[in-house]
């Protein structure tokens, strides 16, 4: 198996006990004398839908593997039918669901943020380590050392990585993570993986750098990872609940009665009960929240209260000790009452079994969850000279427009305001389907049949296969966002041609300036590869050129890195200081082009779509800073009234 090139040699030793040793894992992983992998997964029956081991090949063990359970949680799946699965694995617990479109996600659980839990060698601040190049140190059930640079491709990853595995702040070895912030929430990554080397991908490496990201302010807690093999989403989760998605789901419900009820100062604390580390936690957590709210009420409920209520009762740290069927009943929350008046008793929890009440308190959503991404597409039946990932993907698969439809209007339903359509090869969807139906038919079915629907966005598109449709909706449809990112990769002629790409520079120019006839509010960002094999100064320039001609705003520059096994490999490399050098320019050709974007919204007013409190973004997806909280998940109308170089400054109108 393998995810994003991430590849895997799985076990279903299931029933037959222990069957993996040290040597024998090192044995297979050998690519020139057993059989090859980055890990060796062996699934064994554990207490819920599976256990997980993993071994690295030179047969060192890892706690978890991200890329290697979703693997196996997607053949779990096809073959017991469920679209929900409870794994576990020696770091601790794994949820695995089906995300629909031939995707599976997995909630990794909470990152290890302090030196001890990483683990380091001695008491330091993780954010940033005094290493050169200040990396920043996560535990994700494996040690994780990530670097943030200017350009990935300038740093010899086979040396840098070797170099830091072994550092003596890292006792057991470290992951180590090259990044490059490329746009607005979006990470190129490149990874070392401790015992393995280079690897096209890692799940645990992703989920690292998206912590390590947002930790330092370098993004939001959602983002996009494009690493070698292909492109994940990362969503460092804050809902400060321990354990399952039932329980983030039941915290809401929870909230909701405890406001009804009025209780005021209070804490509730949902437990998990899934394992004994697990209620170790939920004890570790209660201590930590009495110690920070001194003067409060401290409620412990859930899984682990039900089946230990002495266990929590004991405690002095704890006032209430409420079951998990007594959690859903407003009367229990009621019988509190605003600041505890009157008795309650310490200890309400019933046997669970005699409840035959399926139905507890619902609630129509939660979270302050704005924008959801559905992919509708995946693969990619070109093959352009450079790029590796149809052999990691396969060729394009679309997912029908009723699924899409449907899954849409359950978001909408849930509450997001924005849909994001993604995929490998967006306008190449619908190829595969019954009468090959077009990407602009998808688009105008899904805005037709979704009403209720505020905004959808389209991500990264071809722009030589826009069909009428699409064109049409960007025309008539206000609801299609107005921006779009551009897979252009050059603006020459014969480097097109080498690329082996579908259009020509003036296809790419003609394109935009069509779109912005059918709507002049639209912008547009876009790929550039700088320095590609045989790419003259001349060359170049066209490209650069490319960026005023077709009035990008966004840009993201890939110095070029040739990929082994890519025809583009084999021919004679640009030298690396022109490239970097190529790749600068174009960088501060992408930087005045958002800053003069910028400065035209200045006295503007914008729809923005908020993602958090103080930052939203406008419709062309621009991020606007706030002075002020603004309703999170909310579109407000909003007055531009500055710029900071990279954001726009605005109140709410």
């Amino acid at each position: 198996m393998h995810g994003l090139g991430n590849d895997f040699v799985v076990i279903d030793s299931r029933g037959k006990g222990d069957v993996v040793s040290v040597d024998l894992a090192r044995a297979l992983g050998n690519r020139h004398m057993g059989v090859g992998f980055d890990q060796l997964a062996v699934i064994s029956a554990g207490s819920h839908d599976g256990h997980l081991q993993f071994f690295n090949s030179d047969g060192s063990r890892s706690s978890t593997c991200g890329n290697a359970t979703r693997c196996i949680a997607r053949y779990l799946m096809q073959q017991t039918g469920a679209r929900e699965l409870h794994l576990s694995s020696d770091h601790g617990d794994l949820f695995a669901r089906d995300a629909g479109g031939g995707l599976t996600s997995v909630n990794m659980g909470q990152p290890q943020l302090d030196w001890k839990d990483v683990p380091l060698a001695r008491q330091i601040e993780t954010v940033m380590l005094p290493i050169e190049g200040a990396p920043t140190a996560t535990g994700m059930g494996n040690p994780h050392c990530t670097f943030f640079v200017e350009d990935v491709a300038a740093i010899d990853l086979a040396e840098f990585g070797a170099a830091h595995e072994h550092h003596p702040l890292y006792p057991q070895r470290t992951n180590v993570q090259i990044a490059q912030i490329t746009g607005p929430d979006q990470i190129r990554m490149r990874v070392w993986e401790r015992g393995v080397g280079i690897t096209l991908a890692s799940g645990s490496s992703s989920c690292a750098t998206a912590v390590a990201a947002a930790r330092r302010g370098l993004t939001g807690r959602k983002v996009q990872i494009d690493l070698d093999g292909g492109r994940l989403q990362i969503d460092w989760r804050a809902d400060g609940v321990l354990g399952c998605r039932l329980n983030a789901y039941e915290s809401e419900a929870m909230k909701d009665l405890a406001g009804q009820a009025g209780l005021k100062n209070a804490v509730v604390v949902n437990t998990c009960a899934v394992t004994a580390e697990a209620v170790r936690k939920s004890r570790q957590e209660i201590r930590r929240l009495r110690r920070e709210n001194p003067d409060a009420k401290v409620i412990v409920t859930g899984c682990a209260a039900q089946v230990e209520p002495e266990t929590f009762a004991k405690m002095d740290e704890v006032d209430l000790v409420v079951g998990n069927s007594e959690k859903m009943q407003p009367g229990t929350w009621a019988q509190f009452g605003p600041d505890f008046i009157g008795q309650s008793e310490r200890v309400q929890v019933n046997d669970i079994m005699s409840v035959t009440e399926t139905a507890g308190h619902l609630i129509d959503g939660f979270g302050s969850r704005s924008r959801a991404y559905v992919q509708v597409q995946n693969g990619c039946d070109h093959r352009c000279t450079f790029c590796i990932i149809p052999y990691g993907r396969g060729n394009s698969r679309s997912v029908p427009a009723g699924v899409v439809v449907d899954q849409i209007k359950r978001l909408v339903d849930k509450g997001y305001h924005e849909v994001v359509l993604t995929g490998v090869d967006l306008t190449s969807w619908g190829a595969d389907l019954p009468a090959a139906p077009r990407f602009g038919d998808l688009v105008m079915r899904i805005l037709r049949l979704v009403p209720d629907l505020p905004r959808l966005r389209i991500s990264s598109i071809d722009s030589i296969e826009a069909d009428d449709n699409l064109m049409c909706a960007i025309a008539t449809e206000p609801r299609l966002m107005p921006h779009l990112h551009l897979s252009l990769q050059a603006g020459d002629n014969m480097i097109l041609k080498r690329m082996k790409r579908r259009h020509l520079r003036e296809d790419a120019i003609a394109f935009t300036e069509q779109a912005r006839q059918l709507r002049p509010d639209i912008t547009f960002g876009a790929d550039i590869i700088a320095g590609f094999p045989t790419e003259s100064d001349a060359m170049f320039e066209n490209s650069l050129k490319l960026v005023t001609d077709c009035d990008l705003t966004w840009l993201h520059v890939f110095p070029y890195s040739a990929r082994q096994g890519t025809p583009a490999a084999r021919i004679p490399p640009v030298n690396g200081t022109i490239i970097k050098a190529r790749a600068a320019q174009l960088r501060a050709a992408g930087k005045k082009q958002l800053i003069k974007h910028l400065r035209h919204q200045i006295g503007q007013q914008h729809s923005i779509l908020m993602e958090n409190p103080r930052m939203g973004r406008t419709e062309q997806f621009t991020e606007v800073v706030f002075d002020s909280d603004q309703p999170e998940g909310q579109i407000i109308t909003a007055h531009i009234h500055g710029q900071n170089g990279k954001q726009l400054l605005g109140a709410a109108a």
